[in-house]
C-alpha cells in the first residue's frame, strides 16, 4: 500500500499558453526503495485534479490521510502501464 499524506493548503491554479487551466495540489507519499523498505521521509509531490463539470471548479481532497487507489494504475492506448492518481481515505 502506497500512504498518502495530504496537507491543509489550496490549490494551485496553472494557465497554459493555450488558455486552458489546471489546478494542482500537494501532496507527500510514503514510497519504499527498491529492496521494498519504507524511505525514511515522504517525498513531496503535485498532483492534477479533477473539475467539477458543472462549475468548473477544482475538486481538491481535504486534508488527511489517503492511499493510492487501484484505479490509479492502467494500461493505455499502447497496452504501457500507465498511473493517473486516485486516492482513498484511509480509515481511522
Amino acid at each position: 500500500m502506497i500512504k498518502v499524506t495530504v496537507p491543509p493548503g489550496a490549490p494551485r491554479e496553472i494557465r497554459a499558453g493555450d488558455g486552458r487551466i489546471f489546478h494542482t495540489q500537494a501532496v507527500y507519499l510514503h514510497l519504499f526503495d527498491r529492496d521494498g523498505k519504507p524511505m525514511l521521509y515522504p517525498e513531496k509531490t503535485e498532483v492534477f485534479l479533477d473539475t467539477d463539470k458543472q462549475t468548473g471548479n477544482p475538486k481538491p481532497y481535504a486534508p488527511g490521510e489517503y492511499q493510492l487507489h487501484p484505479s490509479s494504475i492502467y494500461l493505455d492506448a499502447k497496452r504501457r502501464i500507465a498511473v493517473a492518481p486516485r486516492f482513498a481515505k484511509l480509515q481511522s
